[in-house]
C-alpha cells in the first residue's frame, strides 16, 4: 500500500513510526549519510524544525531513502530468520517489530550502527549492498519473520 508519488519509506514511515523508526531517522543524518545521500550536514536549525533548503529539496532525503537505509542494515543482519514474505513486506514486519524492542537494545542498534559508520566512513560504497536491493523492481526472494529482538 502506497499512496500516488509516494515512496514506500514516507508511508512506512507515516505507518510505523515507533522507537526503532525513530533510531533510523536519527541516524540517518549522521556525517556518513549526509556525504552518501549528497546533502548537507545535519545543523541546530534542523534540530529545532528549520531544516536547510537544499536538504529539503534533496530526492534521498525527501523520499527517506537514507533511513530506509538504516532500516536495511539492521533488517538484513537478520535476514536468515525470515522467509516467504516480500522485501517490502520484510522491511515493514522488521520495523513493526523493531519498534517494539527495548531501550537497551536500540541503545545497542545505535552503537553497532554508529561503530560501523565509524569504520566504514571513507568508503561510500560499504552500503552498496543495502542500495543494491532497490535496484531490483520485483523479487522473487520471500522471507517470513521469526523471532529477531537480539542485538546482533
Amino acid at each position: 500500500m502506497t499512496c500516488n508519488g509516494c515512496y514506500r519509506g514516507e508511508t512506512r514511515n507515516a505507518l510505523y513510526n515507533g522507537s526503532l523508526n525513530r533510531l533510523c531517522m536519527k541516524l540517518s543524518r549522521n556525517i556518513f549519510f549526509a556525504e552518501y545521500g549528497g546533502y548537507p550536514e545535519q545543523t541546530d536549525d534542523e534540530l529545532i524544525g528549520d531544516p536547510l533548503k537544499e536538504l529539503t529539496e534533496n530526492r534521498v532525503y525527501k523520499k527517506m531513502q537514507d533511513v530506509e537505509l538504516v532500516l536495511r542494515f539492521f533488517a538484513f543482519r537478520h535476514i536468515n530468520q525470515w522467509e516467504r514474505l516480500t522485501l517490502t513486506q520484510f522491511l515493514d514486519r522488521f520495523l513493526q517489530k523493531g519498534n517494539l524492542l527495548t531501550e537497551e537494545v536500540l541503545s545497542k542498534y545505535d552503537e553497532v550502527f554508529s561503530e560501523y559508520c565509524g569504520q566504514n566512513e571513507p568508503a561510500v560504497g560499504s552500503f552498496e549492498p543495502l542500495c543494491a536491493m532497490s535496484e531490483r523492481k520485483r523479487s522473487s526472494v520471500k522471507y517470513k519473520i521469526r523471532n529477531f529482538d537480539k542485538t546482533t
